[in-house]
């Protein structure tokens, strides 16, 4: 008989490997849960550029969906839980609406850069995520401006959740915030060992906010960052034409070919 009950996936994010944070804390799980299976789990290195590039965004849904897959033929009567950071937290939502069979008991999103919107009613009447815990830092960056400037340019797959929170809930979400810090403020040891125990016994933290919160400034940033984005997309493509209006008909006909084969990939990637 499998004396294996429960299933730990531990999801890194962006500019981060499994050396960094997910093996200090598996170390605190594997004391806590002497019959769980805490895997540390690495998609590889990704990087700010290849995360605003959808089909990379697609091919680490992907790869979560064989993992899951693999430790549930494994231990088929075990539980799951994760803890996510960042692009981790994406792979868990976006694989949560994918595939409407995947069980979460405990969910742990840190730094999430899953919309604001996202729908978690559907997550719980579909039975996926029991509890979620979602940790947001005030001064996230990541988060507040470069996932909004994605919005921006049309990829409302990503969000500011991580930094502005969730609007839908569904109930089962506690939040804790303000974390004093930027992208990785909520990987302190003193937080990893939080965590820990939330996955452990399911308690949720009576940690009160640690910051007042976000600065005017960012909170400005973050809203501008959309309409920026526009706009410097919109000057690159003025550039361009400018640029071949003026060309000569052999540096036209470079440029136009250069050009063609961009929006050719840009459109591929998008779809």
């Amino acid at each position: 008989m499998d004396s294996i009950h429960r299933v730990v996936l531990l999801l890194h994010g962006m500019r981060s490997s499994r050396d960094d944070w997910v093996h200090e804390i598996a170390l605190l799980l594997r004391k806590r849960l002497p019959d769980a299976e805490v895997v540390e789990s690495s998609y590889g290195w990704i990087s700010l550029l290849s995360f605003a590039l959808p089909s990379a965004r697609r091919r680490e849904i992907r790869w979560l969906q064989d993992h899951y897959t693999e430790y549930l033929a494994r231990h088929p009567r075990a539980s799951f839980d994760v803890i996510a950071h960042s692009n981790g937290a994406y792979l868990v939502g976006q694989g949560l609406e994918s595939v409407p069979s995947w069980r979460f008991d405990h969910v742990a999103l840190l730094g999430s850069v899953l919309p604001a919107d996202y729908q978690w009613n559907q997550r719980r009447e579909w039975a996926q995520a029991r509890l979620v815990r979602t940790d947001r830092a005030s001064d996230d960056l990541v988060v507040a401006v470069f996932c909004n400037a994605l919005r921006g340019v049309g990829m409302t797959d990503v969000g500011t959740s991580g930094w502005s929170g969730f609007e839908d809930s569904g109930g089962g979400e506690h939040e804790v915030s303000w974390y004093r810090g930027g992208h990785s403020a909520e990987l302190s040891a003193s937080n990893l060992s939080d965590l820990a125990d939330f996955v452990a016994t399911g308690r949720m933290s009576d940690i009160g906010p640690t910051h007042t919160g976000p600065s005017h400034g960012l909170a400005l940033l973050s809203q501008l960052a959309p309409w920026l984005a526009r706009l410097v997309f919109g000057l690159a493509i003025g550039l361009i034409a400018r640029w071949l209006w003026r060309a000569t008909q052999r540096q036209y006909r470079v440029v136009l070919l250069a050009t063609a084969a961009t929006i050719l990939v840009i459109v591929l990637d998008v779809v």
